[in-house]
């Protein structure tokens, strides 16, 4: 796993809850269609974005680039994490990396919209990528 950069203290205390980024508070992972959320403290640690990404996957590296641009500015951390490093990430997402995640929530997958990952991250709704 790779983290790049640190977020400044102050942006913590404004950062959206996951209920606020798109999706009411009352709707389920489960009851919903979707996976359920990346378990960010296991392998994503302290970054707010996780990039679910695979050695030699062309859409991987189109995709780092894109999550950089709208994350650094920002100063939001991002975990960039091998789908086969763990067989249950293998399990549920191989056939969809890239992934990006924003607090645990799924955002897209095979190709990353920057502006919907902005959207996100700023705790706008936007338009969620189909389920899974």
């Amino acid at each position: 796993m790779r983290l790049w950069p640190k977020r400044e203290a102050s942006r913590s205390a404004t950062a959206p809850a996951v209920a606020d980024v798109g999706v009411p508070a009352a709707e389920s992972a489960a009851g919903s269609g979707r996976q359920p959320p990346f378990p960010v403290d296991q392998w994503g640690g302290t970054a707010e974005v996780v990039l679910l990404t695979r050695a030699g996957c062309h859409l991987c590296e189109m995709a780092e680039p894109v999550v950089r641009q709208v994350c650094t500015p920002r100063q939001v951390k991002v975990a960039v994490v091998d789908v086969d490093c763990d067989d249950g990430l293998r399990s549920a997402y191989t056939n969809h990396v890239p992934v990006v995640f924003v607090r645990g929530e799924i955002v897209d997958y095979w190709q990353v919209d920057a502006e919907r990952l902005a959207r996100a991250i700023d705790g706008h709704p936007f338009d969620r990528p189909a389920p899974l």
